[in-house]
């Protein structure tokens, strides 16, 4: 056999799908749900037949133990039960995905050894896919190929269904725990292969192991895997020059596209339709663009691309996009408003929505309330806490908005013990993380009875004190706005996201008393305070009723409210209470007054009421948020292209923030400046910065005010004048300063752009060094020069941007991140570190080559958990400091949190960074020794100190009397010292003290007896020595 040529390969690599290559595959039965696989079964991530099934048995232990062979490749395993996930049977994947062998218990175990691989034609190389979960998604463990890698996991296999659409991979090498249900062991030889699941968390298992060649056999040359012609009734002998449906040009469906075009997409050479949606596959382009019934951009291997209940060939002659669940965006999906016979073109036809009870209390944020924000059902206005800020809400209208904590000390209460005694709960809400959010973050609750919120980073929690905990799998980012419910009932407790029921258990009702308050982002849900939520929540709504899953789906979608379904009496498309609100008649659709109508004008401010409502402006008033803007020109796009098309909100009077309102932006004043960016020239100071500055007025619209080179808030913050480009130069640092900021490996590498300015605003500087902080929890933990990736790869720069010369080397063993995001340098600065993780954990770095002659360093430390002790060492120094964490504050203002350390003590005070002062040696040295837990190094500054104090004696006190001598000499800390006499200036040999240890910024030794009395005069001489 041929190997298919490089090109192929390369082909291969850019194809969406990934095609059946010479395998076989082994599926783990459970006694439970005997779901058998047969050689001709279709499975895994590289979809093969060939499988074969081992026996579940008939009990717990039924399976947990055997050997099976498959084309001369014999499996043997063992473990300590097995079990089976609710995927069903319903295809070969989720058959897969089905029984596993189990690791059970404390002492559990699930082992497999493969013998006989040579014995299967596989080609020089193979892959091993293991596949895992278990019954209960949210359990960490770990998957290990013996002498090879181990991977860790969360399980996620347990999907009702849902595979192949589910599979989800780990890459992680280190601790992470990233939601997975398989891993790939490549590029492997030999005859024999072990692998191990080992234990996390809770029971998991093995599903299945698939065995896939890495070359793609051709015999006939012709561009097609034999594998995929045999799979697809082509002969892989032939590359039609005998039959031409069987080369790479031949259509044997007569669809219009090539046997190589099919091979590229996926699609089935023999089947015109291959999905099955009454739509050719060459009509089904997969752009995701509609144009044309000809070029529909849907997916020839789905036959419903867009998932809302229509084949995509019936949306095409029906008229609605194939692409757009809800192509008239009425928040009804296509299907929904075919069953219910309305129309899925119009908004404004749409279902009729089941009404709810009204909640007991509902709190929308849209009052902005500083200190107090209403409760809509009138009797529990919340106590705003903290200073938490207002954005825009999940709706994205301009008149929705929704809190926004900061996961220090914000968060709303209503002050009352509100869910006590109840026999029936609905919580309800919209979340959207800032940040990963730490362990037993409170979302909403009351603490002892109903808590909910976020267990840890990647695991939603609701517990009751009757029922105990429900986690399910969310996180550690939001993805945006999602909503979240959990209901009560005497049938069990239960959690939904986005509507959908992601997992239940026992009943919570009737709930007994707490002493604690009902609270929303922190203040104590979990616990009695505390549990500080790092993000924005919106309309939270509890009810005193358990809400049907069809109300909750609805809430979820958008078409209801807490408040209940929109009503429409005279169904002009305006909203009866909007219309009530906005003082115009529900029961007029204009006939009477044309102003009622969805086409009246009252405000004539040139829009509709219907493009108010859409808009969520007044039609009552021409400029609804006063700024001297008419809502007719706020277009709300974010983007300004004239003075009648600002792009800016009309719903805020200042919609970039900067304090300027928009009509004033856009008033030559000297400057127009962009009403939707708070710094039009990107020079890092707003515009009203610019503006108002009386002492630096400088240009708004220029990034360089004067134009000499450097930008505007660098002149500022170096001292210099951003109108007087002569001093441009001299703001370039010289070379004075040397940073590196060690970055996480998490996936929020918060790298400093060269022109960022960072570090404690003393020493604050330019060009940054950054290390990698690669995609594994150790990538990134130890490296040199040679991992720094900016301003200058595998370079040390200066703060002038140029080399250097000093190298560096750090090791630790991982690296993390906090939650201070990178909405600042400093937060940036303060977010990934370099970590000593566990009992045994370190982290060190050691500089060579500082060519200062005398310089301090700052040392820039903390963990993702405040609190927590530990030291800096400096072996160089002859120091260690001691500290208590508090470098996560969910962001970072250098004004304000930065916390110094001088305790040598051990006392541990609050902090997050010290200083080795008066250092001189070419090389520095640095640790953390590990003190109550993990915590690390986020940055290290060197500053190049200025001439000094001249190293002179300054006293020399003589005592006739007594013949003694007192010295004092200008000194550096932690510097020794030798003292020497002479009588001539000519020879020193006489070595009075070569110890003397340094008093700080002088010393003064003595008083000593005159070491020469015969002498008529002396001299004395102190010299630094190397005994530091």
């Amino acid at each position: 056999m041929k190997a298919l040529t490089s090109a192929i390969f390369i082909l291969l690599a850019s194809s969406v799908y990934i095609f059946a290559q010479d395998s076989i595959g082994f599926s783990f039965n459970s006694d439970r749900d005997n779901t058998v696989m047969d050689e001709t079964t279709v499975a895994g991530i590289v979809p093969s037949s060939g499988w074969i099934s081992t026996d579940g048995g008939a009990d717990a232990q039924g399976g947990a133990n055997g050997s099976i062979s498959n084309s001369g490749v014999t499996v043997e395993w063992s473990c300590n039960g097995t079990w089976n996930t609710n995927n069903g049977v319903s295809n070969g994947d989720n058959q897969l995905m089905n029984g596993y062998i189990d690791a059970v218990g404390a002492g559990g175990y699930s082992d497999v050894n493969i013998s006989g691989i040579d014995a299967f034609t596989f080609g020089e190389n193979y892959d091993i896919y293991v596949y895992f979960g278990s019954d209960g998604n949210g359990r960490t463990g770990k998957v290990s190929l013996q002498d090879g890698e181990t991977y860790s996991y969360n399980t996620f296999s347990q999907h009702a269904g849902g595979f192949p659409t589910n599979y989800l991979r780990t890459e992680d090498t280190g601790d992470g725990n990233p939601q997975a249900n398989y891993a790939v062991f490549e590029g492997l030889s030999g005859d024999t292969q072990s692998i191990q699941i080992i234990r996390g968390s809770s029971n998991s298992g093995i599903h299945g192991i698939q065995i896939v060649s890495s070359q793609v056999f051709d015999e006939d040359e012709d561009g097609l895997p034999d594998s995929w012609e045999i799979n697809n009734d082509l002969d892989p002998e032939d590359n039609g020059d005998v039959d031409p449906n069987n080369g790479a040009e031949g259509d044997p469906d007569q669809d219009g596209m090539t046997n190589i075009d099919e091979f590229e997409n996926g699609t089935d050479p023999q089947d015109v339709d291959t999905d099955n949606d009454d739509l050719n596959d060459n009509v089904e382009t997969n752009t995701g663009v509609f144009v044309s019934a000809t070029n529909t951009g849907t997916d020839p291997n789905l036959e419903d691309s867009d998932a809302d209940g229509l084949l995509d060939g019936a949306e095409v002659e029906n008229g609605t996009s194939p692409l757009n669940a809800d192509t008239d965006g009425d928040q009804f999906s296509d299907a929904d408003e075919v069953e219910a016979g309305t129309d899925p073109l119009d908004e404004n036809s749409f279902p009729d929505v089941p009404d709810i009870e009204p909640p007991l209390a509902y709190w929308t944020f849209d009052d902005q309330g500083a200190n107090e924000t209403a409760d809509l059902r009138g009797d529990y206005n919340g106590t705003v806490y903290g200073e938490p800020e207002y954005v825009t809400g999940f709706s994205g209208s301009a008149s929705d908005f929704a809190i926004q904590f900061d996961g220090i000390d914000d968060y709303v209460s209503s002050e009352v013990a509100m869910l006590n005694e109840k026999t029936e709960f609905t919580m309800s809400g919209w979340v959207n993380f800032s940040a990963s959010q730490g362990n037993r973050t409170g979302l909403f609750g009351q603490n002892d009875l109903v808590e909910f919120g976020m267990a840890n980073a990647s695991q939603m929690q609701l517990w009751t004190v009757t029922a105990g905990a429900v986690n399910v799998i969310f996180g550690p980012d939001s993805d945006g706005w999602r909503h979240i419910a959990v209901k009560g009932t005497a049938e069990g407790q239960s959690v939904y996201i986005d509507g959908e029921l992601s997992g239940s258990g026992g009943s919570p009702v009737p709930l007994p008393t707490s002493g604690f308050n009902f609270n929303i982002g922190g203040g104590g849900v979990f616990d009695a305070s505390g549990n500080w939520f790092n993000g924005s929540i919106d309309d939270v709504a509890v009810w005193d009723i358990a809400l049907t899953d069809e109300a909750i789906a609805n809430l979820a979608s958008g078409v209801l409210s807490p408040g209940g379904p929109r009503e429409d009496t005279d169904e002009d498309g305006l909203p009866d209470e909007w219309e009530e609100n906005n003082d115009l008649d529900p029961e007029d659709n204009g006939d009477v007054d044309p102003n009622n109508g969805p086409e009246g004008d009252p405000d004539q401010d040139g829009l509709t009421n219907l493009e108010e409502y859409i808009a969520r402006t007044s039609p009552q008033d021409a400029d609804t948020d006063n700024d001297g803007l008419d809502d007719n020109v706020e277009t709300n796009t974010g983007i300004f292209v004239s003075v009648t098309d600002t792009g800016s909100d009309p719903k805020k009077a200042d919609t970039d923030g900067d304090t300027l309102n928009d009509g004033s932006e856009i008033e030559p004043n000297p400057y127009v400046t962009d009403p939707n960016n708070a710094d039009t020239d990107g020079d890092k100071l707003t515009d009203a910065e610019e503006i108002q500055n009386e002492e630096n007025k400088t240009d708004p619209t220029k990034e360089d005010t004067d134009g000499g080179g450097t930008s505007d808030s660098v002149e500022i913050a170096l001292g210099l004048d951003p109108l007087d480009p002569a001093d441009d130069e001299s703001g370039a640092g010289g070379g004075t300063k040397i940073g590196i900021n060690f970055n996480s490996d998490r996936g929020t590498n918060a790298e400093l752009g060269a022109d960022e300015i960072a570090g404690l605003p003393e020493v604050a500087q330019l060009n940054w060094n950054n290390s990698a902080g690669g995609v594994g929890a150790q990538a990134g933990a130890s490296g040199s020069q040679a991992d720094i990736i900016s301003p200058v790869s595998g370079v040390l720069v200066d703060d002038s941007g140029g080399d250097s010369g000093v190298t560096v080397d750090w090791a630790s063993n991982g690296t993390w991140n906090t939650t201070n995001g990178f909405d600042s340098p400093d937060a940036k600065l303060i977010n990934g570190y370099i970590d000593n993780i566990g009992g045994g954990g370190f982290a060190t770095v050691d500089f060579n080559g500082i060519s200062f002659s005398s310089y301090d360093v700052y040392v820039y430390f903390g963990s993702d958990g405040n609190g927590r002790t530990g030291e800096v060492e400096s072996t160089t120094a002859g120091q260690t400091f001691s500290y208590n964490t508090d470098s996560n504050k969910g962001a970072f203002d250098p004004e304000f949190d930065y916390v110094l350390t001088e305790d040598e003590e051990g006392t541990n005070p609050p902090s997050n960074y010290c200083v080795f002062r008066d250092q001189s040696s070419s090389d520095f040295s640095v640790q953390i020794n590990r003190g109550s837990s993990n915590s690390g190094i986020h940055a290290i500054q060197i500053v190049r100190l200025g001439p000094g104090t001249p190293f002179e004696m300054t006293q020399i006190l003589y005592n006739a009397q007594s013949d003694e001598f007192t010295l004092t000499w200008n000194s550096k800390p932690n510097q020794t010292y030798a003292l020497f006499v002479s009588e001539d200036l000519k020879t020193w040999d006489f070595d009075l003290d070569d110890s003397i240890i340094s008093e700080g910024d002088t010393t003064t030794y003595g008083p000593f007896e005159n070491p020469m009395p015969e002498a008529r005069e002396l001299f004395f001489r102190a010299q630094e020595t190397d005994d530091e």
